[in-house]
């Protein structure tokens, strides 16, 4: 994969069972990519367009924030408050940088 911005374990709210399950997350300029695992990263589960989206604090769930897409809203959880953070910035920082712009995202922490 080229261009990585960010990666790391992240935990994600299934779509249609909506558990939580241990996905390794990959930012790339355009998308945040999800796999299986950090060795299984061929292929990935899914991907989240960052065109459009809004990333926000979710409430439901401690240290956990979601994106929200056109298409879906994506639940994320981190290990801890900084964590949350880091992530929440760097995808905000990615959409206003090579997604949107010249426009801003609103964000709401």
């Amino acid at each position: 994969m080229t261009h990585v911005l960010k990666e790391g374990l992240l935990t994600k709210k299934g779509e249609i069972r909506h558990n939580w399950k241990v996905r390794w997350f990959i930012l790339t300029p355009a998308s945040l990519y999800y796999f299986k695992s950090k060795q299984e990263t061929v292929t990935p589960l899914g991907i989240v367009p960052l065109q459009d989206a809004e990333v926000m604090s979710f409430e439901g769930k401690r240290f956990s924030f979601f994106v929200k897409t056109p298409v879906r809203t994506y639940y994320i959880q981190t290990k801890s408050d900084f964590e949350q953070q880091d992530w929440m910035s760097a995808i905000i920082s990615t959409i206003n940088k090579y997604v949107t712009y010249p426009f801003m995202v609103i964000v709401h922490f």
